[in-house]
């Protein structure tokens, strides 16, 4: 763990009515997450001078930021000498907002050359894992070395959500075993793969909470849900 510099780029927020406006809040959100999580790379010695001062004015938006990516993931394979890993997490959201939004063509360019750039035939890349919803024209951008896997995969059919074991596994430390069947009622399940069950995390959770705010008057409940 904490091996290798890793790079979280979410993208899911990346919201604007046109071009100008998806690129401000791509600046003012993931770029200055992905930044506050290296506080101490813009005053790295070992980093460059020039990457250091391009990714301060990509975060203040003064610089437009489609090298972003690649300018970071720079930055950090110097600072720590250590080959890079990047997550980005629904990197189809600004196409999806971008299609509804009349400015599809501005984003796609603009997302062919965020990765592209900090993807292709990199030295400073150790992996990099990208997921979303809908599958991107990667080879468009040049990207045409890339393993995809989608939810009928049976080698990842238990990475969709949580399985009977994880909802085992939570409603016994937080005391409520008894409410499992209710639990696979209400919150339903998809089947993924090799026909494993899985059920979405978000609606485990919240009827999860909604038991323990009920049962706040049970103390055996009241500790186990003080421990997570």
């Amino acid at each position: 763990m904490n091996s290798r510099p890793v790079i979280h780029l979410r993208l899911g927020g990346v919201r604007g009515q046109s071009f100008r406006e998806a690129a401000a809040s791509f600046a003012a959100g993931p770029v200055r997450e992905c930044l506050a999580a290296h506080p101490s790379l813009l005053k790295s010695r070992r980093a460059g001078r020039a990457d250091r001062k391009r990714l301060g004015a990509i975060a203040e938006g003064h610089e437009h930021p489609c090298a972003f990516l690649v300018t970071l993931c720079r930055a950090l394979h110097e600072h720590w000498q250590k080959k890079v890993v990047i997550l980005i997490d629904d990197c189809d959201a600004p196409l999806l907002q971008a299609s509804s939004g009349g400015y599809f063509a501005e984003m796609q360019s603009f997302m062919g050359t965020l990765l592209g750039a900090a993807l292709k035939s990199s030295v400073m890349l150790r992996l990099a894992v990208l997921t979303g919803s809908f599958r991107l024209p990667l080879a468009d951008h040049g990207l045409n070395n890339v393993a995809e896997y989608g939810i009928e995969e049976a080698r990842y059919a238990d990475c969709f959500g949580f399985g009977a074991s994880d909802v085992a596994a939570l409603l016994s430390r937080v005391g409520l075993e008894e409410r499992a069947g209710e639990i696979r009622e209400l919150c339903g399940g998809f089947r993924f793969g090799r026909g494993i069950t899985m059920h979405c995390p978000r609606d485990v959770m919240r009827h999860v909470a909604r038991l323990l705010s009920a049962g706040e008057d049970c103390p055996e409940q009241s500790r186990r849900a003080r421990q997570i």
